[in-house]
Protein backbone atom coordinates (compact mmCIF):
# COMPACT_ATOMS: atom_id res chain seq x y z
CA UNK A 1 0.00 0.00 0.00
CA UNK A 2 2.54 2.53 0.68
CA UNK A 3 5.61 1.04 -0.51
CA UNK A 4 7.46 4.36 -1.63
CA UNK A 5 8.34 7.73 -0.31
CA UNK A 6 5.64 10.28 -0.95
CA UNK A 7 7.21 13.76 -1.33
CA UNK A 8 5.51 16.79 -1.34
CA UNK A 9 5.02 17.35 -4.67
CA UNK A 10 2.55 14.38 -4.65
CA UNK A 11 0.11 17.06 -2.78
CA UNK A 12 -0.48 17.74 -6.77
CA UNK A 13 1.47 20.95 -6.91
CA UNK A 14 4.39 22.97 -5.11
CA UNK A 15 2.39 26.25 -3.56
CA UNK A 16 4.18 29.34 -2.31
CA UNK A 17 2.70 31.50 0.64
CA UNK A 18 2.09 34.48 -2.11
CA UNK A 19 -0.39 31.65 -3.67
CA UNK A 20 -2.21 31.40 -0.95
CA UNK A 21 -4.94 34.64 -0.92
CA UNK A 22 -6.54 35.66 2.90
CA UNK A 23 -6.75 33.33 5.80
CA UNK A 24 -3.99 36.08 6.98
CA UNK A 25 -3.75 34.65 11.11
CA UNK A 26 -3.52 30.81 10.30
CA UNK A 27 -1.14 32.01 7.20
CA UNK A 28 0.94 33.49 9.53
CA UNK A 29 1.06 31.28 12.35
CA UNK A 30 1.96 28.27 10.01
CA UNK A 31 4.38 30.96 8.15
CA UNK A 32 6.21 31.52 11.50
CA UNK A 33 6.63 27.74 12.40
CA UNK A 34 8.01 26.92 9.33
CA UNK A 35 10.98 29.37 10.19
CA UNK A 36 11.15 27.67 13.92
CA UNK A 37 11.15 24.18 12.56
CA UNK A 38 14.48 25.04 11.14
CA UNK A 39 15.97 25.98 14.37
CA UNK A 40 15.31 22.68 16.52
CA UNK A 41 18.37 23.29 18.74
CA UNK A 42 16.55 26.50 20.15
CA UNK A 43 13.12 24.25 21.35
CA UNK A 44 16.24 22.57 23.49
CA UNK A 45 17.66 26.06 24.22
CA UNK A 46 14.12 27.23 25.90
CA UNK A 47 12.96 23.23 27.39
CA UNK A 48 10.01 23.66 24.69
CA UNK A 49 8.51 21.56 22.31
CA UNK A 50 7.35 21.81 18.61
CA UNK A 51 3.66 21.10 18.13
CA UNK A 52 3.02 17.49 17.67
CA UNK A 53 -0.16 18.70 15.59
CA UNK A 54 -2.16 20.85 13.54
CA UNK A 55 -5.39 21.10 13.11
CA UNK A 56 -7.25 23.61 10.64
CA UNK A 57 -10.71 23.68 10.42
CA UNK A 58 -13.52 25.70 8.48
CA UNK A 59 -15.98 25.59 5.81
CA UNK A 60 -14.80 24.00 2.57
CA UNK A 61 -13.20 25.68 -0.14
CA UNK A 62 -11.13 28.02 1.96
CA UNK A 63 -8.21 27.56 1.24
CA UNK A 64 -7.00 24.75 4.16
CA UNK A 65 -5.68 21.97 2.01
CA UNK A 66 -3.52 25.15 0.26
CA UNK A 67 -1.64 26.22 3.50
CA UNK A 68 -0.97 22.88 4.28
CA UNK A 69 0.44 22.37 0.71
CA UNK A 70 2.44 26.13 0.95
CA UNK A 71 3.37 24.91 4.54
CA UNK A 72 5.32 21.65 3.66
CA UNK A 73 6.88 23.20 0.62
CA UNK A 74 8.42 26.32 2.85
CA UNK A 75 9.57 23.32 5.32
CA UNK A 76 10.69 20.96 2.95
CA UNK A 77 9.31 18.75 4.30
CA UNK A 78 8.27 15.10 2.95
CA UNK A 79 4.30 14.77 3.16
CA UNK A 80 2.62 11.37 3.51
CA UNK A 81 -1.35 12.08 2.38
CA UNK A 82 -3.59 9.74 4.35
CA UNK A 83 -5.96 8.35 1.59
CA UNK A 84 -9.27 7.59 3.74
CA UNK A 85 -9.59 4.34 1.38
CA UNK A 86 -6.55 2.80 2.46
CA UNK A 87 -7.68 2.76 6.28
CA UNK A 88 -11.59 1.78 6.28
CA UNK A 89 -11.73 -1.89 4.87
CA UNK A 90 -14.76 -4.56 5.34
CA UNK A 91 -12.38 -7.09 7.37
CA UNK A 92 -12.72 -6.80 10.86
CA UNK A 93 -9.95 -5.39 12.89
CA UNK A 94 -7.74 -4.47 9.83
CA UNK A 95 -8.91 -0.28 9.71
CA UNK A 96 -6.88 0.45 12.99
CA UNK A 97 -3.61 -1.85 11.64
CA UNK A 98 -3.72 0.15 8.15
CA UNK A 99 -3.62 3.59 10.02
CA UNK A 100 -0.80 1.92 12.33
CA UNK A 101 0.69 1.69 8.99
CA UNK A 102 0.78 4.90 8.24
CA UNK A 103 2.36 6.42 11.63
CA UNK A 104 4.92 3.37 11.34
CA UNK A 105 6.18 4.87 7.44
CA UNK A 106 5.99 8.31 8.87
CA UNK A 107 8.68 7.70 11.61
CA UNK A 108 10.25 5.65 9.35
CA UNK A 109 10.57 8.49 6.63
CA UNK A 110 11.44 11.62 9.72
CA UNK A 111 14.26 8.91 10.21
CA UNK A 112 15.85 8.84 6.50
CA UNK A 113 14.29 12.57 5.77
CA UNK A 114 14.87 14.10 9.13
CA UNK A 115 11.22 15.29 9.38
CA UNK A 116 7.65 14.00 7.90
CA UNK A 117 4.16 15.35 7.33
CA UNK A 118 1.05 13.36 8.01
CA UNK A 119 -1.47 14.79 6.38
CA UNK A 120 -5.06 13.99 7.45
CA UNK A 121 -7.42 15.76 4.83
CA UNK A 122 -10.98 15.30 6.11
CA UNK A 123 -9.80 13.96 10.01
CA UNK A 124 -13.24 13.87 11.25
CA UNK A 125 -13.83 10.25 8.87
CA UNK A 126 -11.06 8.95 11.61
CA UNK A 127 -11.86 11.22 14.78
CA UNK A 128 -15.33 11.46 15.15
CA UNK A 129 -17.02 11.25 18.81
CA UNK A 130 -16.75 7.89 19.90
CA UNK A 131 -20.22 7.70 21.54
CA UNK A 132 -22.92 6.05 19.50
CA UNK A 133 -19.75 4.60 17.30
CA UNK A 134 -19.47 1.11 16.04
CA UNK A 135 -17.31 -0.67 17.54
CA UNK A 136 -14.58 -0.46 14.37
CA UNK A 137 -14.62 3.13 14.56
CA UNK A 138 -14.03 3.42 18.27
CA UNK A 139 -10.49 1.46 17.91
CA UNK A 140 -9.54 3.09 14.96
CA UNK A 141 -10.28 7.05 17.29
CA UNK A 142 -8.35 4.82 19.72
CA UNK A 143 -5.06 4.05 17.57
CA UNK A 144 -4.54 7.49 16.69
CA UNK A 145 -5.07 9.07 20.20
CA UNK A 146 -2.44 6.21 20.86
CA UNK A 147 0.29 7.01 18.12
CA UNK A 148 -0.41 11.12 18.99
CA UNK A 149 0.86 10.38 22.51
CA UNK A 150 3.57 8.38 21.28
CA UNK A 151 5.36 10.92 19.25
CA UNK A 152 7.95 12.41 20.94
CA UNK A 153 9.71 15.90 20.55
CA UNK A 154 12.50 14.66 18.48
CA UNK A 155 10.41 11.89 16.18
CA UNK A 156 10.37 14.64 13.50
CA UNK A 157 6.95 13.82 12.48
CA UNK A 158 4.25 16.71 12.31
CA UNK A 159 0.46 15.56 12.11
CA UNK A 160 -2.04 18.03 10.54
CA UNK A 161 -5.32 17.58 9.99
CA UNK A 162 -7.98 19.29 8.47
CA UNK A 163 -11.42 19.50 8.74
CA UNK A 164 -14.87 20.88 7.48
CA UNK A 165 -16.95 20.54 10.26
CA UNK A 166 -16.79 22.41 13.91
CA UNK A 167 -14.66 21.23 16.76
CA UNK A 168 -17.03 20.05 19.23
CA UNK A 169 -18.02 17.31 16.67
CA UNK A 170 -14.86 15.65 16.88
CA UNK A 171 -13.48 13.25 19.41
CA UNK A 172 -12.71 15.71 22.91
CA UNK A 173 -9.98 13.67 23.33
CA UNK A 174 -8.39 14.51 20.17
CA UNK A 175 -8.28 18.13 20.74
CA UNK A 176 -6.94 18.64 23.66
CA UNK A 177 -3.29 20.00 24.64
CA UNK A 178 -0.55 17.49 23.19
CA UNK A 179 -1.98 16.19 20.34
CA UNK A 180 -3.02 19.14 18.09
CA UNK A 181 -1.36 21.79 19.81
CA UNK A 182 -1.92 24.38 17.28
CA UNK A 183 -5.85 25.16 15.82
CA UNK A 184 -6.39 27.15 13.24
CA UNK A 185 -9.99 28.57 12.11
CA UNK A 186 -10.47 29.34 8.16
CA UNK A 187 -13.88 31.43 7.62
CA UNK A 188 -14.98 32.76 4.31
CA UNK A 189 -13.04 35.33 3.29
CA UNK A 190 -13.59 39.64 3.55
CA UNK A 191 -13.63 41.77 0.62
CA UNK A 192 -10.59 42.29 0.84
CA UNK A 193 -9.58 38.91 1.65
CA UNK A 194 -11.24 37.79 -1.85
CA UNK A 195 -9.62 40.79 -3.35
CA UNK A 196 -6.17 39.08 -2.17
CA UNK A 197 -7.40 35.72 -3.91
CA UNK A 198 -8.38 36.86 -7.32
CA UNK A 199 -4.54 38.06 -6.83
CA UNK A 200 -2.82 35.36 -6.12
CA UNK A 201 -4.96 33.07 -7.95
CA UNK A 202 -4.47 34.81 -11.21
CA UNK A 203 -0.24 35.23 -10.82
CA UNK A 204 -0.39 31.80 -10.10
CA UNK A 205 -1.92 30.83 -13.38
CA UNK A 206 0.66 32.86 -15.32
CA UNK A 207 3.41 31.73 -13.51
CA UNK A 208 2.51 28.09 -14.81
CA UNK A 209 0.73 28.91 -18.06
CA UNK A 210 2.53 29.10 -21.20
CA UNK A 211 1.26 33.37 -22.05
CA UNK A 212 0.82 35.86 -20.43
CA UNK A 213 -2.87 35.30 -19.12
CA UNK A 214 -4.15 38.36 -17.30
CA UNK A 215 -4.71 42.34 -18.08
CA UNK A 216 -2.05 44.32 -15.84
CA UNK A 217 -4.85 47.01 -15.44
CA UNK A 218 -7.20 44.59 -13.56
CA UNK A 219 -9.35 45.80 -10.82
CA UNK A 220 -8.70 43.20 -8.22
CA UNK A 221 -10.51 45.55 -5.54
CA UNK A 222 -14.13 45.60 -7.60
CA UNK A 223 -13.86 41.58 -7.88
CA UNK A 224 -13.18 41.42 -4.39
CA UNK A 225 -16.51 43.62 -4.02
CA UNK A 226 -18.74 41.85 -5.67
CA UNK A 227 -18.13 37.78 -5.06
CA UNK A 228 -19.83 38.47 -1.55
CA UNK A 229 -20.10 35.17 -0.50
CA UNK A 230 -17.82 33.52 -2.31
CA UNK A 231 -15.20 30.59 -1.13
CA UNK A 232 -11.72 30.75 -2.30
CA UNK A 233 -12.77 27.17 -4.29
CA UNK A 234 -15.57 29.86 -6.15
CA UNK A 235 -13.44 32.14 -7.17
CA UNK A 236 -10.99 29.61 -8.16
CA UNK A 237 -13.66 27.99 -10.19
CA UNK A 238 -14.42 31.54 -11.58
CA UNK A 239 -10.75 31.70 -13.12
CA UNK A 240 -10.65 28.27 -14.40
CA UNK A 241 -14.21 29.14 -16.61
CA UNK A 242 -12.47 32.13 -17.82
CA UNK A 243 -9.54 30.48 -18.82
CA UNK A 244 -11.63 27.87 -20.71
CA UNK A 245 -13.78 30.15 -22.98
CA UNK A 246 -10.28 31.70 -24.02
CA UNK A 247 -9.24 28.75 -24.91
CA UNK A 248 -12.30 28.04 -26.69
CA UNK A 249 -12.36 31.27 -28.36
CA UNK A 250 -9.16 29.91 -29.43
CA UNK A 251 -9.85 26.42 -30.94
CA UNK A 252 -13.16 28.05 -33.05
CA UNK A 253 -11.39 31.00 -34.11
CA UNK A 254 -7.66 29.47 -34.71
CA UNK A 255 -6.32 33.12 -33.41
CA UNK A 256 -5.01 34.11 -29.95
CA UNK A 257 -7.33 35.11 -27.54
CA UNK A 258 -6.72 38.64 -25.76
CA UNK A 259 -5.30 38.37 -21.93
CA UNK A 260 -8.15 37.69 -18.64
CA UNK A 261 -9.41 41.20 -18.27
CA UNK A 262 -11.69 42.47 -15.14
CA UNK A 263 -14.19 42.15 -18.15
CA UNK A 264 -13.82 38.45 -18.61
CA UNK A 265 -14.21 37.91 -14.85
CA UNK A 266 -17.31 40.36 -13.85
CA UNK A 267 -18.81 38.72 -16.80
CA UNK A 268 -17.98 35.17 -15.44
CA UNK A 269 -19.25 35.90 -11.59
CA UNK A 270 -22.54 37.05 -13.11
CA UNK A 271 -22.86 33.96 -14.88
CA UNK A 272 -22.03 31.94 -12.33
CA UNK A 273 -24.59 33.67 -9.80
CA UNK A 274 -27.20 32.70 -12.17
CA UNK A 275 -26.60 29.24 -12.58
CA UNK A 276 -26.22 28.73 -8.47
CA UNK A 277 -29.06 30.41 -8.23
CA UNK A 278 -31.16 28.45 -10.33
CA UNK A 279 -29.54 24.65 -8.70
CA UNK A 280 -30.91 26.97 -5.30
CA UNK A 281 -34.39 27.55 -6.67
CA UNK A 282 -34.73 23.93 -7.61
CA UNK A 283 -33.06 22.37 -4.63
CA UNK A 284 -35.45 24.40 -2.49
CA UNK A 285 -38.61 23.24 -5.01
CA UNK A 286 -37.55 19.62 -4.55
CA UNK A 287 -37.30 19.90 -0.41
CA UNK A 288 -40.66 21.55 -0.61
CA UNK A 289 -42.37 18.71 -2.94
Amino acid sequence: MMEQEVKKEELEEILRWEDVGGCHEAKDELVNLSKELAYQKLYQRWNCKPPKGILIYGPRGNGKTMLVKAFASACSFPVIPVKQSDIWTKWYGESPKNLQKYFSKAKNLAKKRGAAILFFDEIDDIVLKRSGLHEEDHKIVTTFLRNMDGLRADSGVYVIGCTNLELTQLDPATIRAGRFDIKLCIGHPTAAERTEIFKAQLKYRERYATVENFMDSMNYQHLGEISEGYSGADIAEIIDRVCRKKMRDEVHTLKNSPPISTDDLVNQIDRYNKSMQVVKNKKIGFQND
